[in-house]
């Protein structure tokens, strides 16, 4: 049973914030991922006030493929 954006949207975020491998070393600007209930949250660790974005499984699936096959945006 796919999870509707209502309840990606109500999943709590009471994870943990990994900090992406593509950020540099120890500083504070670094893209951060969680995994929750039907999907990821991202947020950028430099302006938590712009919120969190919310991904379904499946796009995330997508969006790696795109990455490990070198895809990048324009």
């Amino acid at each position: 049973m796919n999870s509707g954006p209502k309840d990606l949207y109500a999943a709590p975020l009471d994870g943990t914030w990994t900090k992406s491998s593509y950020s540099p070393g120890d500083g504070p600007d670094c893209v951060e991922i969680m995994r929750i209930s039907g999907g990821f949250a991202v947020r950028d660790s430099k302006n938590l006030a712009a919120g969190v974005l919310r991904f379904p499984d499946g796009e995330m699936r997508r969006f790696g493929r795109s990455l490990a096959a070198g895809h990048r945006a324009r």
